[in-house]
């Protein structure tokens, strides 16, 4: 076996149910490299270590780049991907421009200073080759077994959503009412009530706005009895459809049919 066949079959493994060792040891390196991303946004670790994480970027960029440079040659070990344009395909293919990407703005970012928020957000982008490992392995399987499921209980879950909107606009109609004139700043209008009933409808509660009299306080608290069922709404629907679908993926391996939801 030629090195470029090696390669070939662990770098590029097309139509493989689960990735190779060495597709493995490149996932590790994108999580540590995520990591390392997590890390540098924290101001006092990033201004105590530069040049740590200078030289840390620069061996993830090298890799990277290494690592890509690899496919491209390995493609041509497919008869029919050889040539510079089987290789522009192969670039523009299944998220593979993602990864160029994702080694541009890592060269870039060892030279370029950009400022807080811009260079978390290329930082980032790394996580996004993590697509491209899920596409490929057994976790595929499961994604799409999922995203059936929520297609087939698409209109229950959109039945979910149309009444949970009807409620937040009832709920911020009577706050409105209610506590309109002792708290314009929160329950002005409709619109700022409605701050407050998505925050309660979805049981975060952050506090910042309240009602303060008693039908109010009445009112809000049918409210938030009110929320825990219909939260409980949605995920039902979806636990079932999850179990139905992960339940077909068994059957489906193991050869019997499915079972249907």
């Amino acid at each position: 076996m030629t090195i470029r066949t090696w390669l070939y079959q662990n770098l590029i493994p097309e139509g493989a149910s689960s990735l190779s060792k060495a597709n493995w040891c490149v996932l590790g390196i994108i999580l540590c490299s995520i990591v390392v991303a997590v890390i540098e946004s924290e101001p006092i670790f990033k201004n105590s270590f530069p040049e740590i994480f200078w030289g840390t970027n620069l061996i993830f960029a090298v890799i990277f780049t290494v690592e890509y440079v690899f496919r491209l040659w390995a493609i041509g070990e497919n008869p029919k991907e050889r040539g510079v344009g089987a290789w522009f395909r192969y670039s523009c293919r299944d998220l593979n421009w993602v990864d160029i990407i994702v080694t541009l703005v890592l060269w870039v970012g060892l030279f370029f200073t950009f400022s807080g928020s811009v260079a978390v957000v290329l930082r980032f982008f790394r996580a996004f080759r993590l697509v491209r490992f899920i596409r490929q392995s057994a976790w595929a399987i499961a994604i799409r077994a999922l995203w059936t499921a929520v297609q087939k209980r698409r209109i229950e879950l959109y039945l979910s959503f149309i009444i949970a909107m009807a409620i937040i606009v009832i709920a911020a109609t009577c706050l409105f009412v209610v506590e309109g004139s002792t708290q314009p700043k929160d329950f002005g209008s409709i619109p700022r009530a409605m701050w407050w009933a998505v925050v309660t409808l979805t049981t975060i509660g952050y506090g910042d706005a309240t009602p303060i009299t008693t039908l109010g306080k009445l009112i809000g608290g049918m409210i938030g009895v009110f929320s825990m069922a219909l939260v409980a709404l949605p995920t039902g629907i979806l636990a079932s459809a999850f179990s139905d679908a992960f339940q077909e993926v068994r059957h489906g391996a193991s050869g019997r049919p499915g079972k249907t939801p």
